[in-house]
């Protein structure tokens, strides 16, 4: 994810040009070189976990948070404005990309919610690699003396989160998921560079339409700025597709069956109409008259010919497979139910 990032920033695109043009980025690729090292991925050499040391850390046990907070510091010195602060994890137990932030703007205000909110709206729209339902907006008491509360609580960040993303994967539809490739890591790192680029934007938008309304922000005009969820979007794509599929897969089925119903009772199967003629019909009469024609085409010459018309799947049903538009006539005649002395 970082090389995406660095490749981003560093390329020749329109978005990376602006970015640099207008913002400092400071990037530090590993804040635990030692303990990477040694094989840990959170604790340090000394065997301190350097992401809950950011209020106090020490020179000798903590140097790269010391450095990192003193360099805040040199920038809060120097009246610079920090605009963004994010951390980058690797999580070890749940799937996606998601931020931990922190829930109000650092100097509060009316619009506090919603300030904190738009960067991750907005990169949930630029890819469903990243899912913004598994972001959280809270401080807990045991995240206190992590890097994106410290950043928030005492340098007024805030736009201050850590950036999580899964060491397997990303959901994929409701019931699937696939796991992360390198690409698919880097392509994350680059949508955010994009997301930050949209942010300067949409919140200069936001800004003017809080002058006309006089500090009153509607959240159907935050969904506007910032979009649907690219996984949602995803996950209602599947959802259909998957439908449709079953939907193919029934009328298949039966198919299946009335082929091999009819061909053991010697009869012919006439002028199925297509699928997308679709009526609704009772099912335990289907089974009725599938009983009795069962019965009649057992005894009866071997000679008639059944007519199976109208014969079309319903969407509306909830079981995809008891859904039949209707069963012709006896003997080509096309009443709803079998005659009693007609052939079988």
């Amino acid at each position: 994810m970082f090389k995406g990032i660095f490749d981003f920033l560093c390329s020749d695109r329109k978005e990376a040009k602006f970015l640099r043009k207008f913002y400092t980025f400071v990037l530090i690729p590993v804040l635990n070189p030692d303990g990477v090292v040694c094989g840990n991925y959170r604790n340090s050499v000394a065997g301190v976990d350097l992401n809950r040391q950011w209020i106090a850390p020490d020179l000798e046990f903590h140097p790269e948070v010391y450095y990192i907070k003193n360099l805040f510091k040199q920038f809060t010195d120097e009246k610079r404005h920090i605009w963004i602060y994010c951390d980058i994890h690797g999580h070890s137990k749940k799937k996606n990309s998601f931020f931990y932030g922190c829930n109000t703007a650092a100097n509060g205000g009316f619009l506090s919610w919603t300030i904190v909110r738009i960067l991750p709206r907005i990169f949930a729209q630029k890819t469903h690699l990243f899912s913004y339902k598994d972001c959280r907006f809270k401080v807990e008491p045991y995240k206190i003396g992590t890097g994106r509360v410290v950043a928030w609580k005492q340098f007024q960040i805030t736009h201050s989160f850590t950036l999580e993303n899964s060491f397997y994967g990303f959901d994929f539809g409701e019931d699937e998921s696939k796991e992360f490739s390198f690409d698919e890591y880097c392509l994350v790192g680059s949508k955010f560079c994009e997301s930050i680029y949209e942010l300067h934007f949409v919140w200069k938008q936001i800004k003017r339409e809080l002058q006309v309304t006089n500090g009153w922000l509607k959240p159907k005009v935050l969904f506007e700025k910032t979009g649907v969820p690219a996984a949602q979007l995803l996950q209602e794509e599947l959802a259909k597709k998957k439908k449709e599929e079953q939907k193919v897969q029934a009328i298949q089925q039966y198919q299946l069956f009335l082929k091999k119903y009819y061909n053991q009772g010697k009869g012919t199967i006439i002028n199925p109409l297509p699928t997308n003629q679709s009526k609704h019909i009772d099912v335990q009469r289907l089974k009725t008259q599938g009983s009795l024609l069962m019965a009649s085409s057992s005894k009866e010459s071997s000679n008639a010919q059944v007519t199976v018309q109208n014969f079309a799947f319903s969407s509306s049903k909830k079981q995809p497979n008891a859904d039949l538009a209707g069963i012709g006539a006896v003997g080509g005649k096309t009443n709803n139910r079998p005659q009693q002395n007609s052939p079988g």
